[in-house]
């Protein structure tokens, strides 16, 4: 190799020592800035989203924390198809209105039934045990009846008192509004007010999402005489509540995180998996391997 005078070789090098320099005060080349997935949805599916979203943060401890938030169904059904920095995922306990979904950032939404919830009645220390059915129950959350024996004469004299979520009809589907005599305590997103405040009105009964209810500690009352166990839940022998994952394609697509955020999801709805452990009444085989195959074809 023929060797260069040394000014030629220092006039070579100075641009170079330049590029050098000014590339070190920029640091290595910046990449996508990070996002931080965003959960929103049913005070039912609060206890899921959470568990999925510290999931997530264990398995990418350099992202940013995922959040999530129980909104309710329609506030969450409201931010998911905002648009611009919408949440990313999506958890209802009823299905998206065609109409709505046909609108929703363009309607190329995913959804992704996961498992069961259900209504369970949990009763105060001296709370009576009335023989409720769905229905029955769902006229003393918004019917004017006083008393149980109101409702129907079989059923005891004692004044109706009742505590759950703002939104009951997350939990118990097909009732109106509420009603505001206070005959029934609507408390925020957070199930735990709702035992909180049944500590200290022994006589009510709590209507609470079978996850929620599973850790209150005391029995719970059937309903049309069947106990709320898991196997009368996933049979629908008990009256039970989808549980729903949307998300839209086109986010799938152009974030690995979000797909891989996904992955776990199928993980963590499987029997025995991390969902099972929050309360999560599973799907059966057939509906699991179909969820997962949509997952993956993604």
């Amino acid at each position: 190799m023929p060797a260069f005078p040394p000014r030629f070789r220092r006039a070579a090098l100075l641009p170079l020592l330049l590029a050098l320099a000014a590339g070190g005060c920029r640091g290595p080349a910046a990449g996508p800035p990070p996002r931080q997935i965003r959960l929103v949805g049913a005070v039912a599916g609060f206890p899921f989203a959470t568990a999925l979203a510290e999931q997530v943060a264990r398995s990418s401890p350099e992202a940013i924390a995922p959040l999530a938030r129980a909104t309710g169904n329609e506030a969450g059904i409201a931010a998911f198809c905002a648009g611009k920095d919408a949440p990313a995922l999506l958890l209802t306990t009823r299905p998206i209105a065609p109409a709505v979904r046909a609108r929703c950032r363009g309607g190329r939404l995913l959804a992704l039934p996961f498992g069961w919830t259900a209504p369970v009645l949990v009763p105060g220390a001296a709370a009576p045990a009335p023989a409720l059915t769905a229905d029955r129950l769902r006229s003393a959350i918004t019917g004017a009846a006083a008393r149980w024996s109101d409702i129907d004469p079989a059923l005891p004299g004692a004044a109706i008192a009742l505590i759950g979520p703002a939104a009951p009809e997350e939990v118990l589907p097909g009732l109106g509004a509420p009603r505001r005599d206070g005959r029934y305590r609507a408390q925020p997103a957070d199930m735990r007010l709702v035992l909180a405040a049944l500590a200290t009105a022994p006589n009510a009964l709590a209507l609470l999402p079978y996850a929620d209810a599973a850790r209150a500690g005391r029995a719970p009352l059937p309903l049309a005489g069947i106990a709320p166990d898991p196997a009368a839940i996933a049979a629908g022998r008990y009256p039970r509540v989808p549980l729903l994952l949307y998300v839209h394609a086109r986010d799938v697509a152009r974030w690995p995180e979000l797909r891989a955020a996904l992955r776990l999801f199928v993980a963590a709805m499987e029997p025995g998996g991390l969902f099972a452990a929050k309360g999560l009444v599973p799907l059966d085989a057939p509906a699991r391997r179909a969820v997962e195959g949509a997952v993956a074809k993604l």
